[in-house]
């Protein structure tokens, strides 16, 4: 259920990047991108959208390999193992909710300006990194249960 719900998550992700790129330069600020994105994409530089496109054919990988880890399709090689790396790069984004909350509560001054969305952003990131958790743990233990440990 969780893998399943882990490549539903990713997918939309792959799509929200895609939407960025016809949304363009309001939505390149909006998400964060750096501001040279925004400007090339109001110039017409095709860079920034087509960077943007890769990010959501990794994102639309990860939502592949999700479903094969749930066996929704043929196993990819290693799909566990990649599952759990994504797993981490999520938690790892996701752990800039800490100084980004202390930022956002003046206890420290280091980084740059912090909008909530921000920290919106970060809770996502590890609330999507503790849904490929939680798939992979459910995984294991159907694999545990089937070889009788």
């Amino acid at each position: 259920m969780f893998l399943r719900l882990a490549s539903v998550l990713n997918m939309l992700l792959a799509l929200l990047h895609i939407a960025i790129i016809f949304a363009g330069p309001a939505a390149f600020r909006f998400f964060r991108a750096p501001e040279s994105f925004a400007v090339g994409a109001a110039a017409g530089d095709p860079s920034p959208a087509l960077i943007t496109f890769a990010i959501a054919g990794v994102f639309a990988i990860w939502s592949l390999y999700a479903a094969s880890a749930a066996g929704l399709l043929r196993a990819l090689p290693r799909a566990k193992v990649v599952v759990g790396l994504i797993a981490a790069i999520f938690l790892l984004r996701g752990l800039l909710v800490i100084p980004q909350s202390l930022k956002a509560a003046h206890f420290i001054n280091a980084i740059e300006k912090i909008e909530p969305r921000d920290i919106v952003f970060s809770i996502c990131a590890l609330a999507i990194g503790a849904v490929h958790i939680a798939g992979l743990m459910q995984l294991v233990r159907k694999e545990r249960h089937v070889l009788g440990k």
